[in-house]
């Protein structure tokens, strides 16, 4: 009998006769391939759901795609030998570009038009041409019947042929919206004719012979057939003429050869039936299909952008593959070590064995080769279950966890591919390789060898004898280092791909796992050892037993401790980040939409400090509503540089109440901490002015300019008692010599301008304003030379008189509109030298301009010296700009620079993503202000709405409803809980994590089971002959069961809390290299590290189950035990 066939009748019997230990062998062996099968399985289930969705929410126009071409009708009596244009169109796209498209498709279609005509032959008709009736004549494949339906009369025939006549007219189809338009109905004809032509122009004769409606208006089959159907969109009626296509061909074109026709196939993606394995296929497909297009047909054209859905969908399946691989490679690490584990276990109760056989002759390798077949015989059943197995559970898992409404009876569908089979062999491989090796290692010692060791203390592991663990932990420590250091597992492909996984660095949490089994191993022992001491100076005699055992031969109990370890950190791991890639979702769609509600409008071109819109809102509905205005800007970091910023203003006021914050996006500061650092209370200049009477009806000023100046005009600012700001128009500056200017103050057309922007003149003044400033304004916005203007005796005119409110002999409590853009243009001084004669003083404030820079106000203000407006700007401007906390800053924008002093730094603000730039935050009033007082042309109000619902009983897009009932023209809403839902629905994002969870943590909860209750079963049975000895001596049932349990319940306590540990900081450890987006940058806002209690109960809860039906087994061992049997045995 050879070697193998022995080894076969030796492991077929030793499993027959020891199956307890086999089972559990058996098992690991069956955990191994379906863990392996299922990372594939799964992962392609993943894919293939998220392609699902990624197709089923693409718009029609993105997830189908056309091709065009566009030629003209050939008459039929001179077509050339190889045909027309139009058949070897359609002989391309069915021989070159279809077939490649074929299996991708669920339908495909052809629209064949031809140009526009004239609708006449009726009263009705005879309008002029912007009016005419009109449509094209047009055949559309299966259209009838599969798309539509007849409601009178029957389709067109192409029976007839020739020039169409009286007696043979043209036969068409119209829909009914087109019948009621031209009031026609089956047996009506009319007269056609071409629209292109200049001169007179063939009439054709046109019959209905049919009316039809669409079967499924709103189906994908008209994706492209917008103008394939009856409309009143234009000055006229237009109403498409249905016929067939050789009617075109050979009826029309005799009539009018060579006017033009387009051709148009539609093709339909199949959103089902495509898979993520197809995906590389489909867009080759595409790319040789447009360019087929592009290079064969005649003016050929396509319309594909199907591309970008899978580019999009790519970037999410990399990303979302990241936690999948890592959780796969964190199951494969734990598998090894519980494979290890059993496999030790299991030959470790067979050393006695493995020791007979030697002293009998067999080798080392004999004994390698038998514990091979056996592993063999186990795993051949495995194989074929292993994969049936994780198929079933990815199955199961997919329909519960991922969320669709399909057609019936559609849901998502697991396959075994090729791959998930190899994959599962290999992890039968891996654990027949384990077995083997640990037998090996076992049949170097033979009896006396085996004799010694029972007679003697446990030596130490190997690792630890020779401190490699120690070792092995600083090599761990440097390789996570690197890891840390590189900030991603993401890089960048070499060649046009995008984003890679670099698969090295997900070892990283393996390595980590192991550092912290490999510390475990080390310190657990010293733990037993000196617990086993405290216990002798007073704990119970059981407890005293207990550690002793433990603290002499600890390794087997460490190496549960470590797999419980691993198990439990793996289930807080898991569960955690599943709830935090979750809230990281929620957090990022909050944090886009800014608030609950965000509606961007128009507003209603009032240039208010504030509309006013929170107050309104509040007393409608209780609805708390912040006003922002979203703008962009540029700041200039150095001489040669300049950074882009979005200029953010909000409500200071209000946008506590609405916008959705973290503490931390500013370094702990409270967004009520932030609002009150930049509130309009921090900005004197609001305040300064020069209050005019409320019964004031005008003002007066003398002015003088140093020469005339035909093209400039002197203003005034004002802000009314609402917050409006206007200007008033005092007069040109074409003369000379002093004169005094009246303005009223009614908002004015400025002289030579087309009207004043932003202020309609309907808008009422309320009593009493402020003057802001006074400034000179020039026709083409420049100034184009330089000047100079005295001013004196600033009046307001009343009904009482005129009441004097600066005389303006000296530049006292007045400063100059600086341009920021350009400092040092503008200048305001005392002069003597234009004194005015007539009751004038010899003095007066004269205002210098020069031109250049960029566009800005040449005025002056009353008011002190101006201080830059407060302003959080972002940590990356402060370091692209040099900057610190304090400094100020220049922002420039489309007609205006302001003045900026950074008083607090964010790294992040909602709806202010880090990768579209630098940000600055400001007050909505303030900045308005700041705005008038240096822009030429009055402006405010906001541009944005953020409302928050908490305060209203009404859900969220009613309260949208309600903003866009306030009177603003709004252009776009976005509703946070839509945001979210999108986000957490993903398939990618939370299913994903959900299915895979479940399946891991289920085998690991079974394998970690199956070791305890491995090493609780040989434990007892090694301990028979102590346990009764201990009976002898007096220990009572109750103290034997603490003996017996105390081991378990020790190893259980120690995974577990060690286990909880290590997941939590491997949790926070990760998160800064797992928090990318699909574009490649971090997630704005960063993940928060959060915990499913619910989940992490759940896992508590089973692995409590399976200590407790442990501990139960226990029992029932020890009440079987018979103390005279197992004496005598022992003596044996």
């Amino acid at each position: 009998m050879s070697v193998l066939q022995l080894a076969y009748v030796i492991a077929l019997r030793r499993i027959v006769t020891g199956w307890r230990l086999e089972v559990v062998l058996f098992l690991g062996i069956l955990l191994a391939v379906a863990l392996m099968s299922s990372g594939i399985i799964f992962s392609e289930l993943l894919a293939d759901a998220s392609l699902r969705r990624a197709l089923e929410l693409a718009d029609p126009d993105e997830a189908n795609f056309s091709v065009s071409s566009y030629s003209d009708l050939q008459d039929p009596a001179l077509l050339p030998p190889e045909g027309s244009i139009y058949r070897r169109s359609l002989d391309i796209v069915d021989g070159r570009v279809a077939p490649r498209l074929e299996p991708y498709l669920r339908e495909r279609s052809r629209i064949f038009e031809t140009s526009s005509f004239f609708f006449t032959g009726h009263d009705r008709f005879n309008l002029d041409d912007n009016r005419q009736p009109r449509g094209r004549l047009l055949y559309v494949d299966r259209l009838y019947p599969e798309h539509a339906r007849l409601v009178e009369g029957r389709w067109p025939s192409d029976t007839l042929t020739g020039p169409p006549t009286r007696e043979a007219p043209l036969e068409v189809a119209i829909d009914s919206y087109g019948a009621e338009l031209l009031r026609f109905g089956v047996g009506s004809e009319m007269d056609i004719f071409s629209t292109s032509g200049t001169g007179p122009t063939p009439t054709m004769p046109v019959r209905v012979v049919g009316v039809f409606e669409r079967a499924d208006p709103g189906g994908e089959f008209w994706f492209r057939a917008g103008d394939s159907f009856s409309s009143t969109e234009y000055p006229f009626a237009w109403v498409p003429l249905v016929t067939t296509e050789e009617t075109i061909l050979d009826r029309v074109a005799r009539i009018y050869p060579g006017s033009h026709s387009n051709t148009m196939w539609l093709f339909y993606v199949d959103r089902h039936g495509v898979r993520s394995g197809q995906v590389e296929d489909l867009r080759t497909a595409l790319w040789i299909a447009e360019n087929e297009a592009l290079a064969r047909l005649e003016e050929g054209s396509a319309i594909v952008r199907l591309d970008r859905v899978l580019d999009a969908y790519e970037e999410q399946l990399v990303l979302a593959r990241i936690p999948l691989f890592l959780m796969i490679f964190l199951v494969i690490g734990i598998l090894i070590y519980y494979l290890s584990l059993v496999a030790g276990l299991i030959v470790k109760s067979r050393t006695g064995e493995i020791a007979m056989l030697k002293s009998r002759g067999s080798t080392t390798l004999q004994i390698g080769i038998l514990s091979l077949v056996e592993g063999l015989l186990l795993s051949a059943p495995a194989i074929l279950l292993g994969p049936l197995l994780a198929l079933g559970v990815s199955r199961l898992l997919g329909n519960l966890f991922f969320d669709f409404s399909p057609p019936a009876g559609d849901l998502i569908s697991a396959a075994l591919s090729p791959q998930a089979f190899l994959l599962g062999v290999g992890g039968a491989v891996l654990a027949v390789s384990i077995l083997t090796v640990s037998t090996l290692f076992a049949a170097r010692q033979g009896i006396v060898e085996f004799r010694q060791a029972g007679a003697r203390p446990p030596r130490l592991p190997f690792m630890q004898r020779y401190y490699l663990d120690i070792l092995a932990l600083a090599i761990v420590a440097l390789l996570w280092w690197q890891i840390e250091s590189r900030g991603s597992v993401l890089v960048r492909s070499v060649g046009p791909g995008g984003q890679e996984i670099d698969y090295s660095l997900l070892l990283g949490p393996v390595l980590l796992l192991l550092g912290f089994g490999l510390l475990v191993m080390r310190l657990f022992p010293l733990a037993a050892g000196l617990m086993a001491r405290l216990a002798e100076l007073s704990g119970p005699a059981w407890l005293v037993q207990a550690l002793r055992r433990v603290s002499r031969d600890p390794a087997i109990p460490g190496a549960l401790v470590v797999l419980l370890m691993l198990t439990t950190a793996l289930a807080v791991f898991g569960s955690a980040f599943s709830a935090t890639l979750e809230g990281s979702q929620r957090d990022r769609a909050l944090y886009a939409a800014g608030a609950d509600v965000r509606v961007s409008h128009y507003g209603d071109r009032t240039p208010m400090s504030i509309l006013g819109v929170s107050e309104r809102a509040e007393a409608q509905g209780g609805v708390a509503v912040a006003e922002v205005e979203r703008t962009s800007g540029h700041v200039l970091a150095s001489v040669f540089r300049s950074e882009r910023v979005n200029v953010l203003a909000v409500d200071a006021d209000n946008i506590e109440d609405v916008a959705w914050y973290r503490s931390h996006f500013a370094g702990g500061l409270d967004l009520g901490d932030l609002a009150a650092a930049i509130s309009s209370d921090k900005s004197p200049i609001l305040l300064e002015g020069i209050p005019l009477p409320e019964e004031a009806t005008g003002l007066s000023l003398w002015v003088q300019p140093g020469r005339r100046f035909p093209g400039s005009f002197l203003e005034g600012r004002l802000r009314d008692a609402k917050g409006l700001y206007f200007d008033v128009v005092f007069g040109r500056l074409n003369y000379r010599g002093w004169r005094r200017l009246d303005s009223s103050l009614t908002p004015a057309e400025r002289p030579g301008s087309r009207g004043f922007r932003n202020a309609p003149p309907s808008r009422d003044v309320t009593h009493p304003a402020t003057l802001i400033s006074l400034k000179v304004a020039h026709r083409f916005g420049e100034a184009s030379e330089p000047g100079v203007a005295f001013l004196q005796d600033l009046k307001a005119r009343t009904p009482r008189g005129e009441v004097l409110l600066a005389d303006l002999s000296t530049t006292d409590g007045w400063q100059v509109v600086e341009n920021y853009a350009s400092p040092g243009l503008f200048s305001i001084e005392t002069s003597a030298s234009a004194p005015r004669e007539e009751g004038g003083s010899t003095t007066s404030t004269a205002l210098t301009w020069t031109p250049g820079g960029s566009r800005g106000l040449v005025g002056l203000r009353p008011g002190q010296p101006e201080t830059p407006m407060p302003a959080i700007v972002s940590n990356s401007l402060l370091e692209a700009a040099d900057a610190r906390l304090g400094d100020s800053l220049a922002i420039g924008m489309l007609s205006v620079t302001l003045p900026i002093r950074a008083v607090e730094s964010a790294d992040f603000f909602p709806t202010l993503h880090p990768k579209e730039g630098h940000f600055v935050v400001v007050d909505l009033k303030t900045f308005n202000h700041y705005y008038n007082v240096h822009g030429q042309d009055p402006a405010g109000g906001s541009n944005e709405l953020w409302a928050s619902t908490n305060g209203s009983r009404l859900p969220d897009h009613l309260v949208a409803g309600g903003i866009d009932g306030l009177g603003l023209n709004t252009s776009d809403t976005v509703l946070a809980s839509d945001l979210v839902s999108q986000r957490v629905t993903e398939p990618l994002v939370n299913a994903g994590w959900g299915g895979l969870l479940v399946i891991m943590f289920l085998a690991l909860v079974l394998a970690s089971a199956s070791g305890v209750m491995l090493f609780s079963y040989m434990d007892v049975r090694e301990r028979q002959t102590e346990f009764a000895l201990l009976r002898t001596v007096g220990f009572s049932t109750r103290q034997l069961n603490g003996v017996v349990w105390f081991n378990l319940v020790l190893v259980v306590v120690f995974g577990v809390g060690l286990g909880t540990l290590a997941g939590h900081l491997i949790g926070i450890r990760l998160l800064p290299i797992l928090e990318w987006a699909e574009e490649g940058v971090r997630v704005a806002p960063p993940m928060l590290f959060r915990t499913d209690w619910l989940t992490l109960l759940i896992s508590y809860l089973v692995l409590g189950v399976v200590s407790a039906c442990t501990v139960g087994w226990l029992a029932w061992l020890t009440s079987k035990l018979e103390v005279q049997r197992v004496l005598r045995i022992g003596e044996g």
